[in-house]
């Protein structure tokens, strides 16, 4: 049975069932109907009786025929009133006297035969006491008191209109229950195979009815553990059945979102990862280079070689060499430690107008001697929810940029338009077809790498990633309208 599956153990655990019902249902009216029947048979016959003999106390001897006659037909008993030297036993009436006072000479010789002819016959008839039969109504034949096997007896003494007194005997056989226990035995076969069909049919039923959703859902969830993307329980009913369709539907989905996310989590990861390993390669050689050159001078210087005699001057080219690489050295290592200075930086309410005030004090001096106008114009400014050291950080390498890549005698300008802080430089504008790269790390739209022309390529690279972790949208793009590059960073 355990290894059953579901339809077929449905099927044979509601027939099993069925037919017990059946049994126990049968069993029981085989063998409580007879005691029920009894009871509710003498219960009746003896409220008839008693209504019987009321009746027959305030009739006169004249219509005590016509009383048993319809007892006797509406409770299938036989009803027999005896005294005063007469009988009237279901409906006939018989003289207990001697036969030649109380017979009369057209009397018949024998007692009829049937119910139906005494009822027919009229007169009296002389018999003895001992010769009284009762009639058994449903059989149509009379059987001699006491010969019945079963049956129900009473009597009552019954006082007439005129003062006589008569015995009123009333017996009810109990024979059709005992036949019909009978029969109810008998056909225990024939009713057993009809109900086997039966209870087969409705067995067979209830078993698709109550295990096709369940199939169907152990279908999906088949489909489910393979992921399929489309895989959905069908709702077709209000009860348990369709609310656990709907958790299933709702797990899977959210199984489903937490699969992607996850997936889009590690690609993010893998991408991070591999831009570190990028970053790192990119730094290692951009590193390499200068001091590669640095020690070509050197040893150039050493060993006393061609133009490297000139020391002096090529001493103050390898303390230039040495500067730029202290900066490389200094901005790889907060590019490094951007992802943690993120974290450790919560965001405060910051003044932007004083910040920028504040970052600005040094490129003043720079651009006065680049021969470039700095112009600042915050006025009261804005405040808003950043960390502020960070901000600093790339506001600095904004305009950084934007004093040393302004020709000389141009302008660079710096205010606010709304909540947008927006930093003009005009100088040659920027090919659209490198901006997309300018966030990557050591990407200088000219291709010389020279430190002089292009700088490092870091300051965008560091610029985009303390943006970008806080949430802060920017734009890049070329002016046409003083010919030049506007960085605008919008505030929420």
């Amino acid at each position: 049975m355990k290894k059953l599956k579901l339809f077929p153990k449905t099927f044979l655990f509601t027939l099993s069932l069925m037919l017990v019902i059946t049994l126990v249902a049968y069993a029981l009216l085989y063998f409580l109907l007879p005691g029920v029947y009894t009871r509710v048979k003498e219960k009746n016959i003896l409220h008839a009786t008693d209504n019987l003999a009321a009746d027959l106390e305030k009739a006169s001897p004249a219509d005590f025929n016509a009383l048993i006659s319809a007892f006797v037909g509406k409770n299938n008993a036989s009803a027999t009133l005896s005294g005063n030297g007469i009988v009237y036993s279901n409906g006939i009436t018989y003289s207990t006297r001697s036969t030649e006072e109380s017979v009369p000479d057209t009397a018949p010789q024998s007692i009829p035969e049937t119910q139906t002819d005494l009822q027919n016959t009229t007169g009296l008839y002389s018999v003895s006491p001992e010769d009284i039969v009762s009639a058994v109504p449903d059989q149509n034949i009379f059987i001699p008191n006491g010969s019945a096997s079963e049956a129900i007896s009473t009597q009552r003494t019954v006082q007439s209109t005129d003062g006589s007194l008569y015995q009123l005997s009333v017996t009810a056989t109990l024979q059709p229950i005992g036949e019909a226990s009978s029969i109810i035995l008998m056909l225990l076969p024939v009713a057993l195979l009809i109900c086997l069909a039966i209870a087969a049919v409705f067995a067979l039923v209830y078993s698709r009815a109550l295990t096709r959703p369940i199939k169907e859902l152990s279908a999906v969830t088949a489909r489910m553990a393979t992921l399929d993307p489309d895989a959905r329980c069908t709702v077709n009913t209000g009860d348990e059945i369709g609310t656990l369709s709907e958790n299933m539907n709702s797990l899977y989905t959210s199984l489903l979102n937490s699969i992607q996310e996850l997936e889009n989590e590690i690609a993010k990861v893998s991408a991070a990862e591999q831009s570190k390993v990028d970053f790192m390669r990119t730094a290692s050689h951009e590193l390499k280079t200068p001091v590669t050159a640095v020690s070509g001078m050197l040893e150039g210087m050493i060993c006393n070689v061609g133009r490297y005699r000139d020391r002096d001057t090529y001493l103050q080219v390898c303390k230039d060499q040495i500067d730029e690489l202290s900066v490389l050295i200094r901005e790889v290592l907060d590019a490094t430690r951007l992802d943690m200075l993120m974290e450790n930086q919560a965001p405060t309410v910051t003044d932007l107008a004083a910040l920028v005030d504040q970052v600005a004090a040094p490129y003043r001096l720079i651009a006065r001697a680049r021969g470039v106008r700095l112009t600042i114009d915050v006025g009261a400014g804005i405040n808003a929810q950043v960390p502020a050291p960070l901000l600093e950080k790339a506001l600095s390498n904004v305009l950084s940029n934007a004093v040393n890549y302004t020709t000389s005698g141009k302008n660079v300008r710096v205010y606010f338009e709304k909540r947008s802080l927006i930093v003009e430089n005009a100088c040659a504008p920027i090919g659209r077809e490198h901006l997309p790269h300018l966030k990557e790390a050591f990407y200088r739209p000219e291709f010389s790498h020279s430190h002089d022309t292009g700088g490092n390529g870091l300051g965008l690279y560091i610029t985009d990633r303390i943006l970008s972790g806080c949430g802060l949208p920017y734009t890049f793009e070329p002016m046409e309208s003083p010919e030049g590059m506007r960085f605008t960073i919008n505030f929420p």
